[in-house]
């Protein structure tokens, strides 16, 4: 993900965000569409990586059942799903920062972290559906890459919908970004 991005999760979805820049500070707006519940109803986060704290969705499965499902050994599996213990923001320090390497030529079929990541983030191939689009992650808009719609001294304004991309669509939502530009009163 790049400043700017806006992305489409669907409903039901997985995902997990890591913030790779050392030092840069990650904001993220969030817009979270409850229309298809009924009534006032709170908005749960579900997780699925394992630990304690936060529980893991995982945790509801037979561990046979998780093994065979990541093709993992149960002591791989139950070292996973006792490997988050500090809540739902986990800090990397330390070695857990340095990015594996990961050797694509070796694939014994087991998921690890990154080749999920990868995947998510689109740098493996993907399999095709029947119709021949990709299935997967869907692609990002980046707000910084549309022309702005209006621009004066004071900064700038853009606006995006299902036109500019198409994911935006099945949700009824638009972004509107406005930069304003500091400008001295003494000039």
């Amino acid at each position: 993900m790049r400043r700017g991005d806006v992305n489409v999760i669907p409903a039901g979805s997985t995902f997990y965000i890591v913030n790779t820049h050392r030092g840069d500070r990650s904001q993220m707006i969030c817009s979270i569409d409850t229309t298809q519940s009924m009534g006032v109803s709170l908005h749960q986060s579900f997780f699925v990586g394992g630990g304690m704290n936060p529980t893991s969705v995982l945790a509801g499965f037979d561990s046979n059942t998780l093994a065979a499902a990541f093709n993992v050994t149960a002591e791989e599996l139950e070292r996973m799903m006792r490997s988050q213990s500090g809540g739902a923001i986990v800090y990397m320090r330390g070695e857990s920062t340095e990015r594996p390497d990961i050797d694509d030529d070796n694939d014994d079929g087991a998921w690890t972290k990154q080749k999920l990541v990868d995947y998510l983030l689109g740098k493996v191939d993907r399999k095709k559906a029947g119709n021949g689009e990709h299935v997967g992650a869907l692609h990002s808009y980046n707000l910084y890459d549309n022309e702005p719609s209006y621009r004066n001294s004071f900064g700038w304004t853009t606006a995006i919908d299902e036109d500019d991309y198409s994911p935006l669509r099945s949700t009824g939502v638009g972004v509107y970004v406005v930069n304003l530009t500091a400008v001295s009163r003494y000039t």
